[in-house]
């Protein structure tokens, strides 16, 4: 009976997230079964507790597992990254004391870190209490492995949901899907008005890669964080801004010429190299310049008039969706053209001068 009334209680507090109106959530199966994407905070009061819960999930795929043991540790973690999910243990007290439930409320309320809670305790009332409150879903101990990755999978696809699958959970953007759609009506739009032209920028975080090797991934969620949140207050409210996947970016400029779009990506561009980011290493602190590669395709109606209206018809939506496949390409075109002659830096014209390369004429 009280594993009912939990079952209820769980599913009341999703079905809260959903907005009236707002449709079915979509989740593309890329979203769960590529779980390297997914960030995970285990938080217990003793290291060996939180070692047990990364022995069964590791092996699962999940690779970005954070582990914290006391408040301060926690509150280090999500003042660098915003993990999909957090867990935690319920069953002992922090110092201070403070237990799982205050530790949760400090979060959501002090830190005010918008992640997921799957909670865990041996004790029905214990976990009757934290979802009502703030938890998404349980886990009645003891556990195996089995029962831990079956709740993360579920937790993953309710923080999917309440995100309405729009929202890169990370960097707080819109997600590539997001950014396509919109592409696809601001071209069809442009059919429709052709003096208006539409730009596209792509760019990525040259090195990456060595970011995450030479600080680890928490520093690493930490510069893509801070990318999303320059994106936001830089960019214009009306440019649409995703990330792609991984370091890889994208912005949406409607209504906006090619000398325009570099102009406001160039301001987003200067921002990093004129203020490093201090990232830890080895207990101390290091300046690190960000540096990005870019590429811009403009649309406009000499462009689409004289190379891309014999091939494409922006009345049929095969035509809009065609011409969008070529704008990316054009776009990510130029970014490489710009990594492959030693990064840093944007394309320098627009970036449709590549059609012909990429069209193999």
């Amino acid at each position: 009976m009280v594993n009912a009334k939990l079952k209820k209680d769980n599913m009341r507090n999703i079905r809260r997230t959903i907005q009236p109106g707002g449709g079915k959530p979509i989740i593309r199966p890329h979203d769960l079964e590529d779980k390297t994407r997914h960030s995970i905070l285990v938080v217990a009061s003793e290291h060996d507790i939180t070692d047990h819960y990364t022995q069964y999930l590791y092996p699962e795929g999940y690779e970005r597992i954070y582990t914290a043991s006391s408040v301060l540790e926690a509150q280090d973690i999500l003042e660098r990254t915003i993990p999909d999910i957090t867990i935690v243990d319920l069953d002992r007290r922090f110092e201070g004391p403070v237990t799982g439930i205050e530790l949760i409320e400090q979060i959501v309320m002090d830190w005010d870190v918008p992640t997921n809670f799957l909670v865990v305790s041996e004790d029905v009332d214990t976990i009757t209490t934290a979802t009502d409150q703030w938890a998404m879903d349980y886990i009645l101990a003891p556990f195996g492995p089995q029962n831990l990755c079956l709740r993360v999978k579920k937790s993953i696809v309710d923080s999917i949901i309440r995100k309405g699958s729009t929202t890169d959970l990370l960097t707080g953007l819109t997600n590539k899907q997001v950014f396509l759609d919109q592409l696809h009506r601001e071209i069809s739009g442009f059919h429709r008005d052709p003096s208006e032209p539409v730009s596209v920028v792509s760019y990525d975080i040259d090195r990456f890669k060595r970011i995450n090797d030479t600080y680890g991934h928490v520093e690493g969620d930490r510069v893509l964080i801070e990318v999303g949140a320059q994106a936001r207050r830089i960019l214009r409210a009306k440019d649409i801004k995703s990330r792609c996947g991984g370091e890889e970016f994208g912005v949406l400029m409607a209504g906006t010429p090619f000398k325009f779009a570099n102009l406001g990506y160039n301001r987003f561009a200067d921002y990093f190299r004129s203020n490093p980011q201090r990232l830890r290493q080895n207990g101390g602190h290091v300046d690190e310049i960000i540096t990005f590669s870019a590429g811009i395709a403009t649309l406009t109606e000499e462009i689409y008039c004289n190379q891309l209206a014999k091939m494409y018809d922006l009345k049929t939506d095969e035509g809009v969706r065609e011409v969008a496949e070529r704008m990316l390409e054009c776009a990510d075109k130029g970014l490489y053209f710009v990594k492959k002659n030693g990064r840093t830096g944007v394309y320098e014209e627009n970036a449709f001068a590549l059609l012909d390369e990429i069209l193999g004429n």
